[in-house]
């Protein structure tokens, strides 16, 4: 009988372990490493991607901008012309970039949807950031199945002026997303905090629909113009949010997005900010 008891106390235990998930283990941080263009909204595209090669930054989020080098004043947008989308894919080539997204972007209807999705695929682009209103997310769920890709919903800070603005509250995106397997989060912690929101709560909401990040701290909580300052400087626990992502088996892309310091001092910015990534 005692025999026959130890064993079942044995068999418990064993089976109590392995319900315990194991612990999740921490992604390659080189690999999450990005930036998203506007960081250095003040630098041309060509010139930008050889600083970016220089401190070693392989994957980008762009935004617009000047293409500049041999197309000084082209502009990047869904309707550039194929001689400037190649010189695009052309200066990311040498420089050892890989262009994963595209926006903040939006369109007006379904014929912008499509239009920018026939960009992303041109481009061979992962994702499309977007704060499109609810009413046009079946267009987009549509448009992205077709075409291979995902938008993710981003967040700017609460606006009090225009209580309509609802992108800032994580578990309004949370709803919203929710039925749709190609929409998903483009989470901005530092407008979260700006917004007084905690990020640790907002990845717990948001879980595994978060299929970007924009990744700030901000010199002040709750102070929805506070500046976004170098990582581990601020008021925002940037360690304590990635972590977060960590235990929810978020590998994906940290996009470092830091656009309000001057371009004097933009290295020194990116170099800390990249370094911070690597060691949490």
């Amino acid at each position: 009988m005692k025999k026959l008891i130890a064993i079942t106390a044995a068999a418990a235990a064993f089976l109590a372990c392995s319900c315990q998930k194991a612990p999740a283990e921490r992604p390659n941080r080189e690999a999450q490493i990005a930036v998203q263009s506007y960081t250095c909204n003040a630098m041309n595209l060509t010139d930008m991607f050889k600083m970016f090669k220089e401190l070693g930054i392989k994957n980008v989020e762009v935004c617009g901008g000047k293409l500049g080098g041999k197309y000084p004043n082209a502009g990047v947008h869904p309707g550039m012309s194929a001689e400037h989308l190649q010189y695009l894919k052309d200066i990311a080539k040498e420089n050892g970039i890989t262009i994963i997204s595209f926006g903040v972007t939006g369109a007006k209807d379904e014929a912008g949807v499509k239009r920018i999705c026939e960009f992303a695929k041109q481009l061979g682009l992962k994702f499309v950031s977007t704060e499109a209103t609810p009413d046009m997310f079946p267009l987009w769920d549509k448009y992205c199945q077709e075409y291979g890709i995902k938008m993710c919903v981003h967040n700017h800070a609460r606006r009090d002026k225009d209580p309509n603005y609802k992108f800032w509250d994580f578990k309004w995106v949370a709803k919203e997303i929710a039925p749709y397997k190609n929409i998903g989060a483009c989470a901005d912690n530092g407008a979260w905090e700006c917004s007084g929101l905690n990020s640790v709560e907002g990845a717990k909401v948001l879980g595994d629909k978060i299929f970007t990040v924009h990744l700030k701290d901000q010199k002040e909580f709750n102070v929805r113009n506070s500046p976004a300052v170098i990582y581990g400087t601020g008021a925002v626990d940037v360690a304590a949010f990635m972590k977060q992502l960590d235990k929810q088996g978020y590998t994906g892309y940290l996009i470092i997005e830091h656009g309000n310091d001057p371009i004097e001092t933009k290295r020194n910015t990116l170099s800390k900010d990249i370094e911070f990534i690597r060691n949490n």
